[in-house]
C-alpha cells in the first residue's frame, strides 16, 4: 500500500530500511517503526514519531512511502460491506 507520509495513521507499520529512512538502528533490519503520531513541523517537513523506541525522522512533506496493508478490526469490515466497499 503507498500512502503519503501526512496520511500516515497511528499503528501502520514503516519500513525504517527505507528511503527517506534509511535507518542505521540495527533493529530496523528485522522491526518495523510502528506510527505513534505524524506532525508538520514546516510546510516543508512532516515528522514521523514511532511509539516502539525508534527515533523520530523528519521527511520531506509530500513524500511517498509503501506500508502493509493496514490491519482491519471486524467493526471497521462490517461498517464498509454495511456502504457497500466490499474489497479486502
Amino acid at each position: 500500500m503507498i500512502v503519503v507520509v501526512e496520511n500516515l495513521q497511528p499503528g501502520d507499520k514503516v519500513d525504517l530500511e527505507q528511503p527517506p529512512f534509511e535507518s542505521t538502528e540495527p533493529a530496523a533490519e528485522c522491526m518495523y517503526g510502528i506510527v505513534e503520531s505524524v506532525e508538520r513541523e514546516t510546510p516543508e517537513c512532516t515528522v514521523v514519531h514511532f511509539e516502539n523506541g525508534f527515533p523520530s525522522h523528519g521527511v520531506p512533506a509530500g513524500t511517498f512511502l509503501q506500508i502493509p496493508p493496514r490491519e482491519r478490526t471486524w467493526g471497521e469490515l462490517i461498517d464498509n460491506m454495511s456502504r457497500g466497499d466490499h474489497a479486502h
